[in-house]
């Protein structure tokens, strides 16, 4: 048990000086050492996945740009005429279009009245201005 402690506790940079005294405080401490082990790859894995998708959808705006750059530079398109769609491309590449109501599977598991009820709400405000 104390060649564990001392391997659990090497591995996951956990500190020595505070000595267990009995096997049930040596059990305890390895338990703790694994559980922050545990709790610490998990952190690093969501950290990483997250910057892994951060730089997909950078990755992918670029691309867009890229060809669109190259489509004006092989058309011979004009120098002001493309800087101008260029920045109005960037300032609308961020733009998400507003999701439609068959878009969203969860609204299927609706009832019909609530459906009807969430329309009204949705639409209703706008059908209210209409002369």
């Amino acid at each position: 048990l104390s060649c564990l402690h001392f391997a659990v506790s090497n591995t996951v940079l956990g500190s020595l000086s505070i000595d267990p005294t009995n096997s049930l405080e040596r059990v305890f401490t390895v338990c703790c050492l694994v559980i922050g082990f545990v709790i610490a790859s998990m952190l690093v894995s969501s950290l990483s996945s997250w910057l892994v998708q951060v730089q997909m959808m950078r990755q992918g705006k670029i691309m867009t740009l890229d060809n669109m750059v190259r489509f004006m530079l092989e058309n011979g398109v004009a120098t002001s005429l493309a800087g101008r769609i260029e920045e109005h491309v960037r300032t609308r590449i961020d733009i998400k279009p507003r999701l439609r109501e068959e878009q969203v599977d969860a609204l299927e598991m609706l009832t019909p009245a609530l459906r009807a009820e969430l329309r009204s709400d949705i639409w209703g405000p706008h059908l209210i201005s209409l002369p």
